[in-house]
């Protein structure tokens, strides 16, 4: 087992957890006030500043206490999100759905497997010493390849991040599965996931959109 040093933890956590609030906050910036780059980058240095302060002062250790670190999957797609809004794309930033489809039941199972509905010991595979770095190699190189035929998509350099974290730094957690899913990101998949099956249920079958 191969986990990274406690303070590249916590400042991995202080970060992570600063980036989605900056998400939150401008995902529900007014429509009638335009968004600058002026705008987006107070509003990350005070949600940096505000998650930096020491101990119980800082909103990321409540935070922190009920969801540890953000993955870095969802760091990944709330990057996306601000980046979406800050250059004004129609409409707002979603999920895309093959992440939705994908992260929803195998969260769900996780999570009951966690809870001896299973007990199968599945979260601890992603500890393993070479199949966890070994998956996140191969997923690297696959988005890697993904980028080079199709161009930089939101979902790929999400992806991309997420294992490259774990590879080089094994943040957050030095578990695989922490790099790709958390509780936060797992809510957010299912919403997605509820939202895309309304929809094609109001609209008939309807090819998906790309993520």
């Amino acid at each position: 087992m191969n986990l990274p040093e406690l303070a590249l933890q916590i400042g991995y956590g202080r970060i992570g957890w600063a980036v989605v609030a900056s998400a939150i906050v401008i995902y529900w910036w007014p429509r009638a006030r335009p968004l600058t780059y002026w705008h987006a980058g107070l509003v990350m240095l005070a949600a940096a500043c505000a998650a930096l302060l020491p101990g119980e002062a800082s909103y990321a250790y409540w935070v922190g206490l009920a969801c540890q670190y953000p993955s870095g999957l969802l760091v990944g797609c709330c990057l996306a999100s601000i980046w979406w809004r800050v250059r004004g794309e129609p409409g707002r930033y979603r999920l895309p759905p093959v992440l939705a489809i994908v992260l929803a039941p195998v969260g769900l199972l996780l999570y009951l497997d966690a809870i001896g509905v299973f007990a199968q010991g599945s979260y601890f595979w992603g500890f393993g010493p070479a199949l966890a770095p070994g998956a996140a190699l191969l997923g690297m190189l696959a988005c890697a390849g993904a980028i080079a035929m199709r161009g930089a998509r939101v979902t790929t350099l999400a992806l991309f991040m997420a294992l490259a974290l774990f590879t080089l730094l094994r943040l957050p957690s030095g578990n695989l599965w922490d790099s790709l899913l958390d509780p936060l990101l797992w809510i957010w998949s299912c919403a997605a996931l509820v939202s895309l099956l309304r929809a094609r249920l109001a609209r008939g079958a309807v090819p998906l959109p790309a993520g």
